[in-house]
């Protein structure tokens, strides 16, 4: 309880709200502001001693909204408060003055922003093989207002933009507002369905895939070439002949005495792909957020696979499946990270009500 008569910010109640703990305040100043963010308790005139009594007997006579505001309170300090937050709403600013791509001064191509909010899912995994209740329940999420005009669906896949949507019609989900395609180094949007001119030009600088070829032709006995439908001008694509451990140093290793600026990314323990330096899944995502004027904080993705460790590093909120990869259980424990009970398409719609992407903002 803070009895105050005046509170400019409220510390202490910040750090009962982070422990779990609800509150009753003084209706003034900073209380008001943790109040309706964190939605963790009452408001009180404490200048009137009975208001004050029945505002703390009402906070402790109902235990399920106590359990509410508990759970309220712990969220919120995340989302609102904490370092990763304040850093989030930084960057926000930042981006609103910043109109120039850090790729040689190349002018960064503003779209007109389609959505407040973006959802990025991933076709090969949390879509790969959804259990059909839980897709048919995201499919009416997803076709529901506010939500569908605020949030824009983004699909990200390792596959060609033909073959992901041949695959992604079959789940009969609302056509995305953009496609990220081969591990990272495609964006399409929805409109035209043509590559990003910017992202193309941004992620060829220093790549040299012929020489990349000849350097990892080196681990040829850890290592074979994947077939010509896997392969395209910014990803090499390679199958591990046998899981190895150590392949991804040896392949770092191999790049850099060849002096070329690209990067080794392993999937599910047998795939590898060799992409330019700047290309990246969670690259395209800052890079599509950035291009429609939407800070970080308001993107949600979904991370279950070996590889996906780079989408868990940012500043997106990340939603873990039950069934994710051990690979991720070192990374869980990291804020913005929810990790949920059900698998997959299940976990997908628990994220959604976690971050509270259900509404409009």
């Amino acid at each position: 309880m803070n009895p105050a008569l005046t509170e400019p910010f409220g510390l202490t109640l910040l750090e009962a709200a982070a422990c779990g703990l609800p509150m009753v305040a003084t209706d003034d100043g900073g209380p008001r502001d943790i109040q309706h963010r964190c939605d963790n308790g009452f408001l009180a005139d404490v200048t009137d001693p009975g208001a004050l009594q029945e505002a703390l007997e009402l906070a402790g006579s109902d235990q399920s909204r106590w359990r509410r505001w508990s759970d309220n309170g712990v969220e919120a300090i995340s989302r609102y408060f904490s370092w990763d937050a304040h850093v989030c709403q930084y960057l926000a600013l930042m981006q609103q003055k910043i109109r120039v791509s850090p790729v040689r001064g190349m002018s960064v191509v503003r779209r007109p922003s389609p959505v407040s909010r973006l959802l990025a899912l991933d076709l090969d995994s949390c879509l790969e093989l959804p259990e059909e209740r839980s897709l048919a329940h995201l499919r009416d999420r997803l076709q529901a207002e506010p939500f569908a005009a605020s949030t824009g669906l983004v699909i990200l896949t390792g596959r060609s933009l033909d073959q992901a949507r041949q695959r992604y019609q079959e789940l009969h989900l609302p056509d995305p507002k953009a496609w990220i395609c081969r591990a990272g180094t495609e964006i399409h949007h929805a409109l035209d369905r043509a590559e990003d001119p910017v992202w193309d030009k941004r992620i060829s600088q220093a790549w040299d895939r012929e020489a990349v070829l000849a350097a990892m032709g080196q681990l040829q006995e850890h290592i074979q070439l994947q077939d010509p439908d896997h392969q395209s001008r910014f990803k090499v694509s390679y199958l591990l002949r046998a899981s190895n451990r150590g392949l991804m140093g040896l392949a770092r290793q191999c790049l850099r005495r060849h002096a070329l600026q690209a990067e080794p990314q392993l999937r599910c323990h047998m795939f590898l792909d060799v992409l330019p330096q700047r290309a990246s899944r969670s690259e395209a995502i800052r890079f599509l957020a950035h291009s429609w004027g939407l800070p970080l904080e308001q993107v949600l993705v979904v991370a279950s696979q070996q590889g996906d460790g780079e989408l868990l590093d940012g500043l997106p909120a990340t939603v873990v499946p039950a069934d994710h990869d051990p690979c991720l259980l070192g990374q869980r424990t990291q804020q913005r990270v929810y990790v949920s009970k059900r698998p997959s398409v299940g976990a997908v719609l628990d994220g959604l009500t976690h971050y509270r992407f259900s509404g409009s903002r």
